[in-house]
């Protein structure tokens, strides 16, 4: 059984082919294809690429503080005082930190939470502080060097 051999660049079955190099590979081609590469007499048995041993990395620990940052219990009020004090109706305010007057009722209220991302808008108009950093115990990482910190060496996941 003797197999048909194709010309690896226009596909067309060929009875001789002949080996050319393009670039660092080796092709065998038709006649007509042979002007692309340089025709070469035998296509060498095995190219072998030489790799260096990496060397074993060196493993140093790292700290990581571990933060939460969350919204003080009296947010609520804090809010009220600081925009009566400044001389703010509610109406102004919500237009001030681009959020919907009823959301902002609820907030002051008590009723709703603002996002972390809300309260900080509320901090920076009001001048006043809700957000609390809460620092726990260090937790011990061990990595590679300064640039191979990945992702699942910092986050913690937490279960439902």
């Amino acid at each position: 059984m003797i197999l048909a051999v194709y010309c690896e660049i226009c596909g067309k079955e060929i009875q001789k082919p002949i080996t050319i190099r393009v670039n660092k590979t080796y092709l065998k081609v038709c006649d007509s294809c042979k002007i692309i590469g340089e025709v070469v007499e035998n296509k060498p048995i095995e190219m072998r690429k030489v790799i260096k041993k990496m060397p074993t990395p060196q493993y140093k620990t790292l700290k990581i503080p571990q933060v939460e940052v969350s919204i003080r219990e009296d947010f609520a009020t804090e809010i009220r005082k600081a925009r009566e004090k400044m001389g703010m109706t509610q109406d102004m305010l919500a237009s001030l930190v681009g959020e919907k007057l009823s959301t902002l009722k609820k907030i002051e209220a008590g009723k709703l939470k603002p996002t972390i991302e809300l309260a900080k808008k509320l901090e920076k108009v009001l001048k006043i502080t809700l957000l609390e950093m809460e620092s726990f115990e260090e937790k011990t990482v061990s990595k590679k060097s300064e640039q191979d910190i990945t992702l699942g060496d910092i986050v913690e996941m937490k279960e439902d």
